[in-house]
């Protein structure tokens, strides 16, 4: 019994019939291959280091994103001054922007997801 259970909530929580969240996911995805455009054509920083680090912001908002809003805020500010430092105040601007748009999009498909 258990066992089924666990499959449908397997199968619930992969359906792709949910328009909506798979909207928000399209958006996300869009945001990071425009941060990686924006900062390899229009920066011209390294590919490498630019990818990375918008690959860590997704990691940072999915890590984060049970915490206390006041904490998310604190992060933000963090990405400012770490761009004000090591001169490169856009990119981490544009870095702390897809991090408060991961976030939302987290915090609405959880709350999404415990609706149903």
């Amino acid at each position: 019994m258990n066992k089924e259970r666990m499959k449908s909530k397997v199968k619930k929580g992969l359906r792709i019939s949910d328009k909506q969240t798979n909207i928000y996911l399209v958006v996300i995805i869009t945001l990071a291959l425009l941060c990686m455009l924006i900062g390899i054509l229009g920066l011209k920083l390294e590919a490498v280091g630019v990818c990375a680090i918008v690959i860590l912001e997704a990691l940072l908002a999915t890590l984060l994103n049970r915490i206390q809003l006041w904490i998310h805020g604190l992060v933000v500010m963090a990405h400012i001054v770490v761009g004000l430092v090591v001169d490169r105040s856009i990119f981490m601007v544009l870095m702390a922007a897809f991090y408060i748009a991961c976030t939302i999009f987290l915090f609405v498909w959880i709350t999404h997801e415990s609706e149903d």
